[in-house]
């Protein structure tokens, strides 16, 4: 699986967990995907506003005060791939900018160092890996490592 596919599972299982909530009597879960925010529990039948999590007796009086009845979405998919897309944009732009074998600054001593690695670069001074695209040190744990896009490294917070 390559790290765009890693980033895009993940914020599909972010989003459906964003859709879910449990039943303020019963526990149960339930996970909307489309209407009001006033649901129904199919296991007790209680009503209660999806938003807050807060168990509403009869009407829609909670949600002229409190709540939204029909709220916006929060946030879409999109706008993850539109952040994603600027990132790999800048990443490329930057390995253009300084290709493999050219000297670029240790991001911790600025110490000129020799670029032999379009994901890593190694500081002799340091004596420490750093990751090209966030400039993070990368501790290689086994044969490689699987920082490199992963979402940590382009700021991807779950």
């Amino acid at each position: 699986m390559s790290a765009r596919e890693m980033v895009e599972e993940l914020m599909s299982i972010k989003e459906l967990y964003n859709d879910a909530r449990s039943c303020p009597k019963c526990r149960m879960t339930i996970s909307k995907t489309e209407g009001c925010n006033k649901v129904v529990c199919i296991s007790c039948g209680q009503a209660f506003c999806f938003l807050c999590g807060k168990a509403i007796i009869t009407g829609y009086a909670h949600f002229s005060r409190n709540c939204d009845l029909f709220a916006e979405k929060e946030k879409d998919t999109m706008d993850w791939r539109k952040r994603l897309e600027q990132l790999e944009t800048g990443n490329r732009m930057r390995v253009q900018s300084q290709p493999v074998g050219s000297t670029v600054k240790c991001p911790k001593c600025r110490q000129k160092i020799y670029k032999g690695d379009d994901k890593y670069i190694f500081c002799w001074v340091c004596q420490a890996t750093y990751c090209t695209m966030c400039r993070k040190q990368v501790q290689f744990t086994g044969m490689q490592s699987e920082h490199w896009g992963s979402p940590q490294c382009v700021g991807i917070k779950f």
